[in-house]
């Protein structure tokens, strides 16, 4: 698979999942009684935080990956390349 493809992969895996938790806040908590909708609120907040991660994982691969290509020497979450021979 193809940079890009991966790229948008993460994107729409990240952007359905948040959208899910989303759903579940908003139009699905609220039907339910005082506990069952906290509950079903925590989850939901948690789902949608889950798809902003895989929406960070997916850009730090896009990251790495181009650091990589243009030949960086260090990992991209290191403060600056090593340009020591």
């Amino acid at each position: 698979m193809t940079r890009p493809a991966k790229t948008a992969l993460y994107w729409i895996i990240g952007i359905a999942t948040s959208l899910a938790g989303v759903a579940i806040v908003r139009l699905v908590a609220p039907q339910f009684d005082a506990k069952p909708s906290a509950i079903l609120g925590s989850i939901g907040h948690i789902v949608a935080l889950g798809g902003l991660v895989v929406i960070a994982f997916g850009v730090r691969q896009r990251v790495w990956a181009q650091s990589v290509e243009n030949g960086a020497k260090t990992k991209p979450d290191s403060e600056k390349p090593d340009d020591s021979p």
